[in-house]
């Protein structure tokens, strides 16, 4: 140990012979680990660690797909309870998030949150910041239990934290329920990159949706997760959940033709925000590597400079019997500190930028959350990689400075520069090539990337976009009727018409490259007769006049 805190005041004094140096090297190293830690924390929000706060190892997708064209489909609750009811392998967990209407003393405001099923908080390990979760009993009765559960931040910013919350009265959807527990911080739901505000019973659909759907088998409308039970792999839950659809199957011929489950880990879903961003985290994982690998030459060539000028003092201390692997590891020991501080410089630039991708994400009407954030996983991945480039861009110097000509360099002047010999120049001309031929690569991918967002913006859409105004509203929630929300249609629309500067005025159910679901239903042609396993399906969106306008 005294041995290692003389090397390390040893390595201190020395950066400090060179300031100029030490903090090129530092800024250099410090903007390639700091960009690698970024992309980490997305990697790990999207990938790693998709429902925050949640117990992840044994949680698993369970989607329903249709067999002809492989077309995903959402859960009906008929078929949702009996798998859950018969299964021995998982846990089934049943979801469903919608837009709602949250109301306390007659304010309201809208927000988006989920009906979950009554094992919902306990199978996925979350235990409540204040009062209770929801729990199975609250999910037997149709509509029996007007409860609901709010999240942490929902309580911070509507109720200011006030610990006596449990037993208020909430209005949810025009239906008062009552408020029983608050979920932990970091929890944000289920739903990733959504930030869920509040938690009801699937029992209490009818009152959150209007009109039952608990018992009609052919309407799909959920989603679902499981955990696998102790000692159960992935595919023994898919051998089992598959046979139990096969059941269903054949006992509900109308409503389960073709219908058939997949099992799959979060990070191996096909489809959601996950499936959309793996690539370009991907691709961004590839560039900020590829920066550091620049970084670590960069500085590896420094160093290799540096060690030019110290052979006379390396040669001293060979002549004076110090040993090959005791200089190596005196440079190695500086190297090493250098990479830490470069870290600690790294983290302090990831804390400012692992936000800034958000900036690229399109507009939407649903609050938004990724649950980023540096955490302890965050800073060890941090510390692993600084020790990583320390090495890396520390080694090879180290080595070649620990092996001058001792007699040849004990007779230069002191201070005098040297070459350093064939081997040192050339390490050094490979370091410069490497380093040229991955900035090479870098800048060919930036100027693809420039060119493709260019031809992006330039792309024609069909529409004019420019001058163009949408707004989202959901009338359900705040109680209107069919009838009443056609009056308030009519209302708006001469309203927003008779504005000043407003040319026209159109409603729609979805927007034009818009993120919300599209509509679907099938079709038969005059005609023409469907290939095996083809659907013929067309999507559809409901508007109203002016809308091509």
């Amino acid at each position: 140990m005294s041995t290692f805190l003389q090397d390390l005041r040893s390595a201190f004094r020395s950066l400090l012979k060179t300031p100029s140096l030490t903090l090129a090297a530092v800024l250099s190293l410090g903007l390639g680990i700091g960009a690698n830690t970024t992309v980490f924390t997305w990697v790990q929000a999207v990938l790693l660690r998709p429902i925050p706060g949640a117990q992840d190892p044994d949680l698993i997708y369970v989607p329903l797909v249709e067999t002809r064209e492989g077309r995903s489909r959402s859960w009906s609750h008929p078929n949702y309870r009996d798998i859950r009811e018969r299964a021995r392998t998982v846990e089934i967990i049943g979801q469903d998030d919608l837009a709602m209407s949250l109301a306390v003393d007659g304010q309201a405001e809208r927000a988006y949150g989920a009906m979950v099923s009554g094992n919902y908080f306990s199978s996925l390990g979350i235990a409540p910041a204040l009062g209770r979760l929801l729990s199975v009993e609250d999910d037997k009765t149709p509509g029996g239990h007007p409860v609901a559960v709010v999240s942490h931040a929902y309580w911070q910013r509507r109720f200011a934290g006030d610990p006596s919350i449990v037993g208020r009265e909430i209005t949810i959807n025009n239906t008062p329920m009552t408020i029983v527990g608050v979920t932990p911080p970091e929890f944000l739901g289920s739903f990733f990159g959504v930030a869920t505000s509040t938690w009801v019973p699937m029992a209490m659909q009818p009152q959150m949706m209007g009109g039952s759907r608990l018992e009609a088998r052919g309407s799909g409308w959920m989603q679902t997760l499981a955990r696998l039970k102790p000692g159960v792999s992935q595919q023994q839950a898919q051998a089992e959940l598959s046979g139990l659809m096969s059941q269903l199957n054949q006992e509900y011929v109308d409503s389960n033709e073709g219908l058939r489950l997949t099992v799959v880990r979060p990070w191996q879903a096909t489809w959601g925000a996950p499936s959309a961003l793996a690539p370009i985290l991907g691709v961004l994982s590839v560039v900020v590597a590829m920066v550091l690998l620049i970084a670590c030459a960069n500085v590896a060539n420094l160093l290799l400079s540096r060690a030019v000028g110290r052979r006379r003092e390396v040669a001293v201390r060979l002549s004076l019997g110090a040993s090959r692997w005791r200089l190596v590891r005196q440079l190695l020991t500086e190297a090493m500190l250098l990479s830490l501080v470069s870290g600690l410089v790294g983290m302090v630039m990831a804390s400012w930028t692992y936000g800034l991708l958000m900036t690229f994400a399109p507009p939407t009407d649903m609050p938004t959350n990724f649950g980023l954030g540096l955490n302890a996983t965050t800073f060890a991945y941090a510390l692993a990689l600084s020790a990583a480039t320390g090495l890396i861009f520390g080694l090879a110097p180290a080595w070649q400075a620990s092996r001058p000509n001792v007699v040849h360099a004990l007779k230069e002047e002191a201070g005098r520069g040297a070459s350093g010999g064939r081997t040192g120049s050339r390490l050094r001309n490979t370091l410069v090539v490497s380093q040229v031929a991955v900035c090479l690569v870098l800048l060919v991918g930036a100027t693809l990337f420039v060119r493709s967002l260019q031809a992006a913006q330039h792309v024609d859409t069909g529409f004019k976009y420019q001058d163009l105004l949408i707004a989202s509203v959901d009338l359900f929630p705040n109680g209107y009727t069919p009838d009443t929300g056609r009056q308030f249609h009519r209302r708006v629309t001469e309203a927003v018409t008779a504005m000043p500067g407003v040319e026209s005025f159109a409603l729609g159910r979805q927007m034009p490259l818009g993120l919300g679901g599209s509509s679907s239903r099938g079709v038969s042609v005059d005609g023409y007769t469907p290939r095996p396993n083809e659907d013929v399906v067309i999507m559809y969106n409901v508007v109203g006049p002016r809308y091509f306008e």
